[in-house]
């Protein structure tokens, strides 16, 4: 089967993202960083889902009157619970049916820790046919009077320790007093230094990963 047009341009685009979080990462603000890498792998996620769905077409043995399963790019940690996945898919016969497509969904499930797919999933949080979903590995953090020598406040926090109220002046260095500088970051940059992974790397490496996965999996079906 050709690649469809749609799935050729979502890569592009894929594509055009990470070269664009490349170019610009260093002057974006944590914030902007956690906007685009969730957007990069929201749309890997997705073309990634309608590229299984695209297999369930082909392949399901749905029975008439019978639901459509529910679709996406599975991500599991053993051949078994891939099989088990299938089935519930519809799809029990497909290596079978065309072992060569079932080999290649196999080869990138994270069966051994630090797997491409693993991490994607993770970071992406969506599910095949629904809107995507915020970040849900979020880290929250507010900073106050940065680039500036004094800052005066009155702060009260949340029984889990969240900024409710926040007020203040800060003074520069000929004692003049200033706005205060206050930036609530939203991020997902931490996720990447806890295992430790760099953000530009990794999106240029899943991305070739979900390109060719994509790919193959539209010239097998």
């Amino acid at each position: 089967m050709v690649i469809p047009t749609s799935a050729e341009i979502a890569l592009r685009k894929i594509n055009k993202l990470v070269e664009k979080l490349a170019a610009e990462h260093r002057p974006l603000s944590n914030e902007e960083v956690s906007d685009s890498v969730e957007e990069i792998a929201t749309k890997m996620q997705l073309t990634l889902d309608k590229a299984m769905n695209a297999i369930w077409l082909k392949y399901n043995s749905k029975a008439e009157g019978k639901n459509k399963a529910y679709v996406y790019f599975p991500c599991l940690r053993s051949e078994e619970k891939l099989q088990t996945k299938l089935n519930q898919c519809q799809m029990s016969n497909l290596a079978d049916l065309n072992s060569e497509l079932y080999a290649t969904i196999l080869a990138t499930q994270p069966i051994e820790e630090g797997n491409w797919l693993s991490l994607l999933s993770d970071i992406a949080s969506i599910r095949h046919e629904r809107s995507p979903d915020t970040q849900k590995r979020v880290q929250k953090s507010t900073i106050i009077g940065q680039g500036q020598d004094g800052v005066r406040l009155s702060m009260r926090t949340g029984p889990n320790g969240e900024i409710t109220e926040l007020s203040g002046y800060a003074w520069g260095t000929g004692g003049e007093i200033q706005p205060m500088n206050v930036q609530h970051l939203r991020s997902v940059i931490s996720y990447f230094s806890d295992h430790n992974v760099r953000v530009v790397p990794w999106a240029k490496d899943t991305a070739k990963k979900v390109d060719k996965t994509v790919r193959t999996v539209y010239r097998l079906i």
